[in-house]
C-alpha cells in the first residue's frame, strides 16, 4: 500500500530525478531485472487474479529502464540480498509518489467550505477544466498500457506492411516475418529460463539468473540464421549511454520503446522488458520508410490501405463476404457525398467503420491540451463526423451507393440503425477519457464506438456471430455515458460476463479493470498462447436456457433461410436484453400455457411487460390447426391480440411468439412489432374490455415484491397496481 496519502508536495521532475539516481547506483541492473521477471512474467491464474494497483507495471519499467540507460550499465557488480530489497522498495516508493502525483488534480481552493451545496459542483467544474486543460490526460495515457497483445503485434505486422515487404527486405535485409519469429524464439527461451530457476535460492542468486535469462547471443538460436540476426539487433538494439539524453519527463520519447534490445558487450544482448520488442516491430517499419523520401508517399497510403483491409477481414467472417464493402462511396445525383471505409450490413442494421492512422505526439503525451484536442481531432472526431453524414445518408434511403469498383451496392432491407466505429490502425492510449472531454456531437447523434485494430480483432473474436457482434454495438453506443471504463478490453469482458445493460440504480457504472483480466487469461488461451486453465475459463457467465437458445437459434435459422423477408435484429436484440432470469420466466411461463392447452384444448395467451422500457412480449398458445383456413384465423387473432397488448402496455415494441399444442417445436410463431405507442381512446375501451392486465417486469426479468414500487412506473406500489 502506498504510504503516500495526499498529493506530494513536489513535483514530478524531483521525482524523475530521484529515479534516474536511484537507477545509477551500482547493481542496480540485476534488481531491475529481478523486478521485471518478479511482476511481468506471469502465468494464466496470476493473470486473472492480480491487484495492478499494488505492483509497477509494464509501462513504470520502461519509464525506469529509459532512465538506467542514460548511462553505460555495469554488470560486474551484484547487488546483495539486502540492497536488492531496499532497491525494490525505493522503488515502488518513487513510483507511487509519481502515479499520485499525476493522477491528483491541481484544483485550486475557491475558499468555500465542503458542506455548501455549490461546492461540489464547483469542484467538478474545476476538475473538468483540469482533464480539458490536458494536464488531466497525462496519467490515463501513460499508463494506459500497450493496447494489444504481443503476439497481435506480431501477427498485425506482416498484415500492415505486407504491400511494403519488398522495401523492407531491401533496405533492411529481413522480413518483418523473420524479425517476428526472431522474438517469439527469444521469448520461448526467456521463458524456459526463468522456469528452471530453482526456488529456493537466494534473492542475488535469482537476480543473477534472471539476467542470464534475458540474455542472448547469436549461440543462443541455431535455428535462426547469423546474418538475420545481424540485422535484427541492428534495427532493435541501443548502447547504454548512447540514447535518451533529453528524456525528463513524463511525455518525452523514451527510445528503449522503440529499442528494445540493450547491448552488454561483445555479441552479447539483453531484452530487460520483452513487451516492447513486438510492438517495436508493429512500429518502427512506418518510421523506417517515411525517412525515405521516394518511397515516403508510398508508404502512407499503404499504410492507409492496410488498415482498411485488415478490418474488412476481420469483418467479413462475421457477416459474410456479400455484406462486407470497402472503399463504399455515397452519392446523391451524379455527386458524391461522402464515403465509408468499410460497411457491413445485416439486415436492417449496418455497421460504418471510418479507419484513421493517426498516432498520439509527444507534445499530446506531456499534457498539451492544444496538441491534444489536434491530435483527437484527426483520429477520431474527422472520422466520426464523416461517419455521422454517411449514416444521415444510409437511414435516409434516397442515396446511392457504390463500391470501390463503380459497382452499385443494393441493400437488403430498409435500415433503422447504423452504427459508427471509429478505429485506428495503431493503440491511440486513452481514447475513452479523451472523448468523454473532447469529443463534439449533436444530443441527437448516437455515441461512436472507438476501437484501435486490435480491440476490433478482439472483439470479432469472442463475438463472431453478426447479431451477437451487433448487439455490443448497439449497447456500447446508447450506454457510452453510462459504463465508464479505461480500454475495450474491460468492456468486452464485463459484457461477456454479465451484459452490458445498466442498472438503473445508478447514473454511471464503473467497470472494474478485472474484467479486462478475465479477458487476458482467456483470450491468450484461446489462441493457443497459453494453455487453458480455471482461470481462463471464468470469463463467461453460466447462465444457460436451452429453449431461450433454441428460440434464438430457430429465428437465425429463419432468416437465413429466408434473407429476403426476414430481418431478426430487433427481435433478437430483444430477447438478449431479456437474457438471464427474465427469460427463465419467460419461458416457464410459455411452458405452462402449453400445458393448459394440451389438457383443456383452448388456447392460452402470456402477457410479460417491461413497461419502463416500452416494450413487452405475447405468446399464444394455440390448439393444433386441423386446416389452413383454421391456421389463418388463428394467425390473424395472433395479430389482434399482440398489438392489443402493445397499447395496453404503451410500448413501442413487441415481441409476438406463439405455438401449436400438438407441435414438434416450442414456438411456431415468432414476429416483432416496432412502432411509436399513439393514444387512441376507442382501442383503450376494447383493450380495457376484452385484456387482463398482464405483469410488468423489470428488464433483468425480475418480477416485483409486492411492496416495491411497480415498474410501469405508475408510483403506486405494486401490490396496488399490475401486483392486485
Amino acid at each position: 500500500m502506498s504510504k503516500h496519502k495526499s498529493k506530494p508536495d513536489r513535483d514530478d521532475i524531483a521525482m524523475f530525478a530521484d529515479l534516474e539516481q536511484l537507477s545509477q547506483e551500482p547493481g542496480f541492473i540485476y534488481s531491475f531485472c529481478l523486478m521485471v521477471a518478479r511482476f511481468l512474467w506471469m502465468s494464466t491464474d496470476e493473470v486473472a487474479e492480480i491487484n495492478w494497483t499494488e505492483r509497477p507495471n509494464q509501462e513504470e519499467f520502461s519509464l525506469l529502464l529509459g532512465l538506467l540507460v542514460k548511462r553505460p550499465v555495469r554488470l560486474d557488480v551484484i547487488p546483495s540480498n539486502e540492497v536488492i530489497l531496499e532497491h525494490a522498495q525505493r522503488t515502488i516508493d518513487l513510483l507511487e509518489e509519481l502515479h499520485l502525483f499525476l493522477s491528483s488534480p491541481s484544483l485550486p481552493e475557491d475558499g468555500s467550505n465542503a458542506d455548501d451545496p455549490d461546492h461540489l459542483t464547483r469542484m467538478v467544474e474545476k476538475y473538468g477544466e483540469w482533464m480539458n486543460s490536458g494536464r488531466g490526460m497525462i496519467e490515463p495515457i501513460f499508463y494506459g498500457g500497450q493496447g494489444a497483445y504481443d503476439f497481435q503485434f506480431l501477427e498485425m505486422a506482416s498484415k500492415r506492411y505486407a504491400a511494403d515487404e519488398r522495401w523492407i527486405l531491401q533496405h533492411k535485409g529481413a522480413s518483418l516475418e523473420a524479425f517476428a519469429g526472431i522474438a517469439e524464439s527469444l521469448e520461448l527461451t526467456t521463458l524456459e529460463r526463468l522456469r528452471a530457476i530453482k526456488p529456493g535460492v537466494t534473492l542475488q542468486e535469482e537476480s543473477k539468473a534472471v539476467v542470464h535469462a534475458m540474455t542472448f547471443g547469436p549461440n543462443d538460436l541455431p535455428q535462426t540464421g547469423r546474418q538475420s540476426m545481424e540485422h535484427f539487433v541492428r534495427e532493435f538494439s541501443f548502447t547504454p549511454g548512447d540514447i535518451n539524453g533529453n528524456f525528463n519527463a513524463i511525455g518525452d520519447y523514451n527510445e528503449v520503446l522503440s529499442r528494445p534490445v540493450m547491448a552488454i558487450g561483445g555479441d552479447q544482448f539483453c531484452i530487460p522488458i520483452y513487451p516492447n520488442l513486438p510492438k517495436a516491430i508493429y512500429d518502427n517499419p512506418y518510421y523506417w520508410m517515411v525517412d525515405d523520401e521516394q518511397y515516403r508517399d508510398t508508404a502512407l497510403e499503404n499504410r492507409g490501405d492496410a488498415t482498411e483491409s485488415i478490418t474488412h477481414d476481420l469483418l467479413t467472417p462475421v457477416f459474410g463476404s456479400r455484406w462486407v464493402f470497402k472503399g463504399v462511396k455515397v452519392a446523391e445525383g451524379k455527386a458524391d457525398v461522402t464515403d465509408i471505409d468499410v460497411l457491413a450490413v445485416s439486415g436492417n442494421k449496418a455497421v460504418i467503420v471510418q479507419c484513421k492512422s493517426k498516432k498520439l505526439t509527444i507534445d499530446a503525451r506531456r499534457g498539451d491540451g492544444r496538441a491534444l484536442r489536434v491530435d483527437f481531432t484527426r483520429a477520431v472526431q474527422d472520422a466520426y463526423d464523416q461517419g455521422i453524414t454517411a449514416r444521415r445518408a444510409l437511414l435516409d434511403g434516397s442515396y446511392r451507393l457504390k463500391d470501390a469498383g463503380g459497382a452499385a451496392i443494393s441493400l437488403p432491407h430498409e435500415l433503422d440503425e447504423v452504427y459508427i466505429l471509429c478505429l485506428t490502425g495503431d493503440y491511440y492510449p486513452a481514447i475513452l477519457t479523451q472523448a468523454r472531454v473532447y469529443l463534439k456531437k449533436q444530443d441527437t447523434d448516437p455515441h461512436p464506438i472507438l476501437l484501435s485494430i486490435f480491440d476490433l480483432d478482439l472483439v470479432t473474436h469472442y463475438l463472431s456471430d453478426r447479431y451477437d457482434l451487433l448487439y455490443y454495438l448497439r449497447q456500447r453506443s446508447t450506454h457510452a455515458l453510462h459504463f465508464m471504463a479505461d480500454s475495450e478490453l474491460s468492456l468486452i469482458g464485463f459484457h461477456l460476463r454479465h451484459k452490458l445493460f445498466p442498472d438503473e440504480s445508478y447514473t454511471i457504472t464503473g467497470v472494474d479493470p478485472g474484467y479486462g483480466q478475465l479477458v487476458d487469461a482467456n483470450f491468450l488461451a484461446s489462441r493457443g498462447r497459453w494453455p487453458h486453465t480455471e482461470a481462463s475459463d471464468r470469463l463467461f457467465h453460466t447462465w444457460r436456457n436451452e429453449a431461450f437458445d433454441e428460440l434464438v437459434e430457430d429465428i437465425k435459422l429463419a432468416a437465413s433461410e429466408e434473407p429476403s423477408q426476414i430481418t431478426p435484429e430487433n427481435l433478437l436484440f430483444f430477447l438478449y436484453d431479456l437474457a438471464g432470469k427474465g427469460a427463465d420466466d419467460l419461458i416457464r411461463s410459455v411452458e405452462e400455457s402449453k400445458r393448459q392447452t394440451l389438457i383443456d384444448g383452448q388456447e392460452h395467451s402470456v402477457r410479460v411487460t417491461l413497461s419502463r422500457h416500452k416494450k413487452g412480449v405475447t405468446f399464444v398458445s394455440f390448439p393444433t390447426p386441423t386446416n389452413e383456413t383454421q391456421f389463418q384465423s388463428m394467425q390473424r387473432k395472433l395479430e389482434v391480440i399482440s398489438f392489443a397488448h402493445k397499447h395496453k402496455s404503451q410500448a413501442d415494441e413487441w415481441m409476438i411468439l406463439a405455438s401449436f399444442a400438438g407441435s414438434p417445436v416450442r414456438f411456431d410463431i415468432f414476429g416483432y412489432i416496432r412502432d411509436p405507442w399513439q393514444k387512441d381512446p376507442e382501442f383503450d375501451r376494447w383493450v380495457e374490455a376484452n385484456l387482463g392486465p398482464g405483469i410488468p417486469m423489470h428488464p433483468d426479468g425480475r418480477r416485483p415484491g409486492r411492496n416495491q414500487n411497480c415498474p410501469c412506473g405508475s408510483g403506486h406500489k405494486f401490490k396496488k397496481c399490475h401486483g392486485r
